[in-house]
């Protein structure tokens, strides 16, 4: 819980966030001192920033080359406004945020609550900056489980894509999977089933040359007649030899439990996938801190193939909300897979959570649905960060190795600390569940202060 006498809390306004000022002053000092002319100080214009929603959700018409729209996701955002959106071959979709000013301060994500007779569930993702090399570590193509593979180009110029796939067996010979070229301004989709058939645990590289991409992976589940399951993957970060998952949730036994024994839904197992890029093996422990205090956490210890994609369940874990702390002999991925199911509205939903590194960046995103905000500190001394939710600013303190869990709601948050922390998102509706993190903004994107003489 959050130590409320430790937390100051002001009004803020979301552009003061994104902006430092550098201030000069002269101080008196017993010292004599030369007395020289002040530096000049100039802050260029940061480049233009645009992010990318990938937009609705889709399904494959026939023989999986032509896409049909089953519903288009609702944007929210703040900082900025939707400049364009993608063009297919059917109808334009996704949006094209472009910021207002600040390019730190800009942040979106899109959402859907989706009913179809093959498709149910829960999606929420953020929307963020295309890359030139991104990383997509979760879903299934065996039987029952579809993944599409969205490839969205918001620059002026064409991108040409190669794409590597990974699976338990390792690298996997993928055929046309080299050369893709996605036009400026517009999206192609392939299902992943194309390209890795019957793989139980894919990662996908996706490399541009040229122009960046913003690159998803929807996730859906059947099982047999009955659809139940949505995500949209979004990039992990580069890999790391420590990574944090700051809040994973485990349902209530009493519901989860007896569908799990039913056929088809091994899926709704809590598990995760890691994956070693480089050429070394790993060994890897996985910590699992239960959010309640007076449990005890424990540890997972296993040895991990390079470029060959491992599954952990994890069947130990109790009802209630988890950190997991992943270190590891040499920089991997993680992601965990986490399930929900309600009993009023009979959606069984599962959602993929990265694990990610900590990082002392300003970090931002976008909160379509009220959900909770949960900050780690990976370190063995406390950390202060300062979160503004909706343009109210606090200071939370998190303990040394510690996990903070806050009640947010929709609107946006920003985050910023003098010292490395993760964030996430977990977010649970009556019709499934899912997770954002805050992202920082690139380097590219951020102002630099010039001091000339």
């Amino acid at each position: 819980m959050v130590d409320i006498s430790r937390i100051v809390v002001s009004t803020l306004t979301v552009g003061a966030l994104g902006i430092s000022a550098l201030a000069v002053a002269q101080e008196w000092s017993p010292f004599e001192s030369e007395t020289v002319e002040l530096s000049t100080i100039v802050t260029p214009e940061a480049v233009t920033r645009n992010l990318s929603c990938t937009g609705a959700a889709i399904a494959s018409v026939a023989d999986s080359t032509q896409w049909t729209q089953l519903g288009a996701t609702d944007v929210a955002l703040s900082g900025g406004a939707i400049a364009g959106s993608f063009t297919t071959d059917s109808s334009p979709t996704g949006a094209i945020i472009a910021h207002d000013g600040d390019p730190n301060a800009v942040v979106a994500a899109e959402s859907i609550e989706l009913f179809t007779d093959n498709m149910v569930g829960f999606l929420a993702t953020e929307c963020s900056d295309a890359l030139n090399s991104a990383w997509l570590v979760g879903g299934s193509t065996e039987t029952g489980r579809d993944a599409v593979l969205t490839i969205s180009n918001p620059a002026r110029v064409d991108a040409r894509v190669d794409l590597e796939f990974y699976g338990a067996e390792g690298f996997i010979e993928a055929p046309a999977s080299r050369g893709i070229i996605v036009p400026a301004g517009a999206q192609r989709s392939y299902s992943l089933a194309g390209f890795a058939p019957n793989e139980s645990s894919p990662v996908i590289h996706v490399v541009s040359n040229g122009a960046p991409v913003w690159a998803t992976l929807q996730v859906s589940t059947v099982r047999g007649l009955v659809p139940g399951g949505l995500d949209r993957i979004t990039a992990v970060d580069e890999p790391a030899t420590v990574l944090s998952i700051p809040l994973i949730r485990e349902p209530d036994a009493e519901v989860i439990g007896p569908l799990r024994s039913e056929p088809g839904y091994d899926d709704t197992e809590t598990m995760v996938r890691l994956f070693v890029p480089g050429s070394e093996d790993a060994t890897i422990t996985m910590t699992f801190t239960p959010h309640a205090s007076d449990d005890e956490p424990f540890d997972v210890t296993t040895e991990i193939a390079a470029q060959k994609v491992v599954d952990i369940p994890v069947a130990e874990l109790h009802d209630g909300d988890f950190t997991v702390t992943i270190t590891s002999t040499t920089p991997l991925f993680a992601t965990a897979r986490v399930s929900s199911h309600n009993m009023d509205t009979e959606v069984t939903d599962v959602a993929w959570a990265p694990a990610l590194a900590a990082s002392n960046q300003l970090s931002a995103a976008a909160i379509p649905f009220r959900g909770t905000l949960a900050i780690s500190n990976p370190q063995d001394t406390e950390v202060s960060v300062v979160v503004t939710a909706n343009g109210v600013e606090s200071t939370v303190i998190v303990g040394a190795f510690g996990t903070t869990p806050l009640t947010v709601k929709a609107g946006s948050v920003y985050l910023r600390s003098d010292s490395p922390y993760v964030s996430t998102i977990f977010i649970e509706t009556p019709n499934g569940i899912a997770v954002i993190r805050p992202r920082p903004a690139p380097l590219g994107a951020q102002a630099v202060t010039v001091i000339a003489h």
